[in-house]
């Protein structure tokens, strides 16, 4: 018997939001569909984004209803290629890319 495709599971934070983390196990497969008519190009692992409608050059990035580029500091583009792949980032790094203001600190630390 073929198996029957996975419903898209995503997760949108903000109704403004242009991308949305794909919250299916084990991600979604190369031409899996939304409602919204949106059909994947290619695998997207389980919580990766995924632009949500084509983004064009130029163009505002999305997510948490923030506007990552301008926030960051960055060209869409750099956004762009930096959200394209695997990257994880430590506290101190979000804030060095302009994705966070200040890292929290326990009082432990604090009294150090």
């Amino acid at each position: 018997m073929p198996s029957v495709p996975a419903k898209p599971l995503y997760i949108r934070m903000h109704a403004d939001d242009n991308v949305a983390i794909v919250a299916n196990s084990g991600g979604l497969h190369r031409g899996a569909e939304f409602a919204c008519g949106l059909r994947l190009i290619e695998q997207i692992p389980q919580g990766h984004k995924v632009a949500l409608a084509d983004i064009g050059e130029g163009e505002t990035i999305r997510r948490y209803g923030e506007i990552i580029a301008k926030h960051s500091g960055k060209d869409v583009e750099q956004v762009m290629r930096d959200i394209d792949r695997d990257r994880f980032l430590e506290p101190h790094e979000a804030v060095e890319y302009g994705l966070a203001d200040h890292v929290l600190r326990t009082r432990l630390e604090e009294i150090g």
